[in-house]
């Protein structure tokens, strides 16, 4: 009882711990979102602040060349006062451009900060839900996860790759089961004769979109269907179910490596590596 108050107090503290990451990243996130804003609103008033001055500039070059037009050809002071001129708008165009491309790196500066922090956020939120199913073991379950990633690589035998992982890692398994399915129960310790290999898992809640993010060393177990159901499970799916080990990386682990399945019509339990 007395494991259990400070298994129960270390997550609290973990969970509390995640919220305040999630706060400060949502503070963090309206912050860079002003910034984005600010730095539009200047992007936009030097695009207008140029637009009138170079037609200020247009006026005045149609000015001067009315002037030119009446004074004899090779005046000197005339063509002083256009060299000044040409020189001054030169350096006019060079710096509204110097402006205007500082002020879109500010833009796209402060939108890649933007990015930055709602990605944060997101891992942040993530982790927290995570958190909230289990007192996971990172550490057991990347264990798990490094030799789920060595397989067989072949193709419906998914029992027996993850009991090949379990018993590298653990040095007991489920062998014996019939069906994937079955390791439901024996996970649960429900099962006579596996109760070690139980004791290093807990049952856990996870919903259907997180199962792609699971951290390394999960197990799902999809329940077969031989009721009815099923309509995108294979004939042996029905029977048998299906088995797989989170690798951490949105892939799963059984005889062969692919992308964590979601989707399967199925009902699934998920189970955390504790030890």
């Amino acid at each position: 009882e007395l494991q259990q108050q400070d298994e129960d107090g270390s997550m609290a503290e973990s969970i509390s711990a995640l919220q305040g990451e999630i706060q400060t990243a949502q503070a963090a996130e309206e912050e860079a979102k002003a910034a984005l804003e600010e730095a539009k609103a200047q992007l936009e008033t030097l695009k207008g602040e140029k637009e009138t001055l170079d037609g200020e500039l247009t006026e005045a070059q149609t000015a001067l060349s009315d002037v030119q037009a009446e004074v004899p050809e090779g005046n000197e002071k005339i063509e002083s006062a256009q060299a000044d001129w040409d020189e001054a708008k030169q350096g006019f165009s060079e710096l509204k451009d110097q402006m205007l491309a500082t002020a879109q790196t500010d833009v796209d500066n402060a939108i890649n900060r933007v990015n930055e922090v709602q990605t944060a956020l997101s891992e942040a939120q993530r982790q927290q839900t995570l958190a909230q199913y289990t007192n996971y073991n990172a550490q057991a379950g990347e264990r798990l996860a490094n030799q789920a990633h060595t397989v067989a690589g072949t193709v419906g035998y998914c029992m027996g790759g993850v009991c090949d992982t379990l018993q590298r890692t653990y040095g007991c398994s489920m062998y014996g089961l019939g069906s994937a399915y079955m390791a439901a129960d024996a996970l649960r310790g429900n099962t006579p004769g596996y109760e070690e290999i139980a004791s290093h898992f807990t049952e856990v809640e996870v919903p259907r979109d997180e199962l792609a993010s699971l951290p390394a060393g999960y197990i799902v177990v999809w329940d077969n269907n031989q009721n009815g159901g099923g309509s995108n499970v294979s004939s042996a799916g029905r029977v048998h179910g299906h088995i797989s080990i989170s690798l951490g990386d949105g892939r799963e682990s059984s005889d062969h490596i692919q992308n964590q399945i979601t989707n399967r019509d199925a009902n699934y339990t998920v189970f955390a590596p504790i030890s």
